[in-house]
């Protein structure tokens, strides 16, 4: 069977795109992506002490309402377990 001129374009791409994959995880190896620190309680109610009305709103946006109303009760709970120690 003939190969098209679409498989002959996808084929160079797919090649394309493994090499710099390869480079990529070459290059990033030893890497550590993230700091893996969890944050204490404290830290965490001063974060939400600090969100103004923008970054509510773009809480809301992305996680939707249902998990906003429950952010808020889990640091409102927060709060009082840390003005009760």
């Amino acid at each position: 069977m003939k190969e098209s001129f679409a498989d002959k374009v996808l084929a160079g791409v797919n090649k394309r795109v493994d090499i710099v994959v390869e480079k990529i995880v070459k290059d990033y190896a030893n890497v550590k992506p993230f700091d893996t620190r969890k944050m204490t309680d404290r830290e965490r109610l001063d974060m939400f002490d600090g969100m103004n009305v923008d970054d509510i709103g773009d809480y809301q946006s992305e996680y939707g309402d249902e998990a906003l109303y429950s952010y808020v009760a889990e640091m409102e709970a927060l709060r009082r377990k840390l003005s009760a120690k």
